[in-house]
């Protein structure tokens, strides 16, 4: 990883990020319902609407052979404008920053060089303890807390682990070392500085804001990602009737939207790429099942997915969903204990997978004899070829008993229930079934 030290001089000029007028503004909720309209009279409306302007990046614009007169097709309600926009926007394979309190739309490729330089205060992360007695450090070491044993880890190595992890975990083809243009140094006191796009920069602060929370034991503290933490995954629970023969597609959500109260973005562009729209049609019937799984049946006969993000049902292709990764941080000391046997020792009961994907059988209960076992364990038996090192997209890092996940919002879902099953297997004698979805 290229890390760039700064010295004390050298970081007077930089500033803490403030968030802008501008970007307050975005986070505005409107609808946004437009029909073959050109672009340039959809960006009017939208910054009379909230009182900000529009820069469109023509140039940029026509290297990809479109232009202010590009139509857009758009129809959602009650959502975060900068939510829509984004949406909107990548139908057409463009995205939108903010540089100079100006909202300019442009292609991904020209929108990667318009860096941004931002500094975070990270002074509480060199403050992580040592380990009591027996417990295992991040490299799987044992402390054994003996005389002259520091009451917490070494400063700099935990900074610098946290250098580490910030790219793995975030758009790691963004950053220098992967081709990207992005790059992470560090000042003195715990101080890091990042230079990335608009994008990259909102995960860094959630995922710090996350691993805070963490670390304070704060109730859901991105034990999943907060925007699976949402009512829209709550009414997907409710029971329903589905009955629907050779109902379209768009028809078929619309219905559901109706009974359940919740909204569809359907990625018009990434279904059409394998053959199929929203007036496909389909033919479904079950009573009183939940309609998540209603849901995620339907998806599975016509080779759709569906999942819940930032309070949206998005339905798409698999391998559109590959790209929209989104960060989880598990709190696992509990599962990261030297006691117990390894979890390939046959004892207690089998981790079962009632989806497709998962690789044999694996036991519980059993405490993790270091963080490589217990991530083998979720990559093995939890959409196994969604992960890195077998060509897929899925990352996963320990930092300090801290599991940091990025991975589709379904993935997610799996991982947190495998590891409150592992904890319930932990704590019963004769260990426990898990059923992942």
């Amino acid at each position: 990883m290229v890390r760039k030290q700064f010295s004390r001089q050298q970081g007077t000029n930089l500033q803490l990020a403030q968030i802008s007028t501008t970007e307050k503004k975005l986070k505005r909720r409107i609808d946004l319902i437009f029909f073959d309209t050109a672009l340039s009279e959809v960006l009017d409306s939208l910054g009379t609407k909230l009182d900000v302007q529009f820069y469109i990046d023509k140039r940029a614009l026509t290297e990809v052979g479109l232009d202010s007169n590009t139509t857009i097709n758009f129809n959602l309600r009650n959502v975060k404008a900068e939510l829509a926009l984004g949406l909107m926007l990548k139908q057409r394979q463009l995205v939108w920053f903010v540089r100079n309190n100006l909202v300019h739309v442009t292609t991904p490729e020209f929108a990667a060089y318009e860096l941004e330089i931002r500094i975070y205060r990270c002074h509480d992360f060199l403050e992580i303890p040592s380990h009591p007695p027996g417990r295992r450090g991040m490299d799987g070491g044992i402390s054994d807390g003996g005389a002259g044993t520091s009451e917490f880890r070494n400063r700099q190595k935990t900074l610098s682990d946290l250098v580490e992890l910030i790219p793995s975990v975030i758009d790691p083809t963004s950053w220098e070392d992967l081709g990207g243009t992005g790059s992470i140094g560090t000042l003195p006191d715990g101080i890091l500085v990042i230079a990335q796009t608009r994008s990259v920069h909102a995960e860094v602060q959630h995922l710090l804001q996350a691993m805070r929370m963490q670390r304070k034991g704060i109730p859901n503290a991105a034990n999943k990602p907060a925007d699976l933490i949402s009512t829209t995954e709550q009414k997907l629970e409710q029971q329903i009737d589905a009955f629907f023969m050779d109902v379209p597609l768009k028809d078929l959500l619309e219905s559901l939207g109706t009974k359940l109260d919740v909204q569809f973005y359907v990625d018009e562009r990434a279904l059409n790429s394998i053959g199929i729209d929203s007036n496909t049609p389909v033919n479904f019937s079950l009573r009183k099942v939940k309609a998540e799984l209603a849901l995620r049946m339907i998806m599975n006969e016509i080779g759709l997915v569906s999942f819940v993000q930032q309070d949206l049902v998005h339905v798409t292709t698999p391998e559109a969903a590959e790209n929209l990764q989104v960060l989880g941080v598990y709190s696992c000391p509990d599962l990261l204990e030297t006691t117990g046997r390894p979890p390939h020792h046959n004892h207690g009961n089998r981790i079962q997978r009632g989806f497709p994907g998962g690789r044999g059988d694996t036991t519980a209960p059993y405490r993790d004899q270091g963080p490589d076992s217990l991530i083998e364990v979720i990559q093995t038996k939890i959409s196994q070829d969604s992960w890195e090192q077998v060509g897929g997209a899925g990352v996963i890092v320990n930092y300090y008993e801290i599991l940091v996940v990025s991975q589709i919002p379904p993935v997610h879902r799996e991982v947190e229930e495998m590891l409150n099953g592992l904890r319930t297997a932990n704590k019963s004698k004769s260990g426990a079934i898990i059923r992942l979805r």
